[in-house]
Parts: structure tokens; sequence; C-alpha cells
């Protein structure tokens, strides 16, 4: 069994983070962050092949996710991103298990937030972060609702890799209203993240990042 050509390059794309991941001093909780960020690239790259009525290359694509889902115990060894998950081709994989997440943190980040099918990636994170002595912070911002994903990429991409973005839900709903009838439509969503015990949230309005609005962010720590 060989990967596809097309999978080999979405690989070697990775593989500069993967190695600044690996000489960082939380080499672990970065590489499971590319990992999770590589499957949701595989998603959308599928879905863009489908609809241009590529099948055969979709399809052909399917086969490095559950190679991903697999490296979750290896994200330590030290070879290359790809050596790695050419290691586990034809190997027999376990489904991966859900990460046990500790009472602590999900009163932390809230009751169900990490218990979730769609959110196995994100819990494992959390756990290393919090193992890592990492904290657990709150972004609540105004973002146009068309670039509302541009924006949530782009968060991630600046902050890395001293603070990294778990998941993003709606704001409180009593907070959301006012955004539906501005021009463009605008959407609060607050976005949770965990970083790095020295670090400090940036200062100002957000709209040097696409869709982002010229109205301050709030920044809120979760406390332990």
């Amino acid at each position: 069994m060989r990967l596809s050509p097309h999978a080999t390059e979405l690989l070697a794309e990775a593989e500069p983070l993967w190695s600044e991941a690996g000489r960082s001093q939380h080499p672990r909780l970065l590489r499971l962050v590319l990992l999770r960020d590589l499957v949701r690239t595989l998603h959308a790259e599928r879905s863009r092949l489908m609809s241009v009525h590529q099948p055969g290359r979709a399809e052909a694509l399917s086969e490095l996710e559950p190679l991903l889902e697999s490296l979750r115990p290896d994200a330590l060894v030290e070879v290359t991103l790809t050596a790695l998950v050419t290691l586990k081709l034809g190997l027999k994989r376990q489904k991966a298990r859900p990460p046990e997440i500790p009472d602590s943190l999900a009163a932390r980040l809230g009751a169900g937030k990490l218990n979730r099918y769609d959110r196995l990636w994100e819990g494992e994170i959390a756990v290393e972060g919090q193992l890592q002595g990492w904290n657990f912070w709150n972004l609540d911002a105004w973002v146009e609702i068309t670039r509302a994903e541009q924006f949530h990429q782009a968060l991630g991409q600046r902050l890395w890799p001293v603070a990294v973005v778990l998941f993003v839900e709606a704001a409180p709903v009593e907070e959301a209203n006012p955004g539906v009838e501005s021009d463009p439509p605008r959407w609060r969503g607050r976005w949770y993240l965990v970083a790095r015990p020295d670090w400090t949230p940036p200062s100002g309005p957000l709209q040097n990042l696409p869709g982002g609005d010229m109205e301050p962010g709030r920044w809120t720590v979760r406390e332990p």
C-alpha cells in the first residue's frame, strides 16, 4: 500500500511546522494541533475535488485520515511526518478512543464542551494543554458573517505557536443580536483557546484579520 501523490504533497507541505513543533518546549501539544488542522485541510480538499467532479482523487485522499488519527500516541516520535505516516501503512489500526476529559477541565471550559464526537482532537489538545500548565482563554469578537471562517483560520495562524484555537461557538444570544442588521452582516463568536502561561493577548481592534471588526475583542482567562 502506498500513499497517493496528492496525499504525499499534503504531508510535505506540513513538514516545516512539524519540525518546528518538534523543536519547541511543547512538541506533543503543537503536533496534535498540526494533525488536527491537517485533517481539516484534508476534508476541505476532498470536498473541493468532489465539487469539480474528481471522485477518484477524492477517494485516494480518504486513506490518509485514519492514518493521521492513528498518530495521536506517536506525536513525539522523532521522524518526519511523512515517514511516520508511511510506517503506519499496512498496519492494523484500532479506532482512536475519545480522550478522557478530567472533571477539572470540563468544569473550566463548560460542561459538554469537549465531550462531542466532532471535538476529539480538541479534547486531546485541551488535556495536553492542562498537563503542560497552559492557560485557557475566551475571545469574544464581532466578525463579518461571510468571512467568519477566514477570520478563524487567520486567528489560529496569528497566535501559533504560543497559543492555539480549540473551537468557536456563537456568543450568547443577547450579545449577538445587534450584528444581524449591520452592513455587512456581523456575527459575534466566542473562541476557546489554550495558551502558554506567559502569553498576553493582543490589545486593540481585530480588523487586521480577514472579516475582523474595528471593535476590540474581549479576552477572558478561564480560571481553574
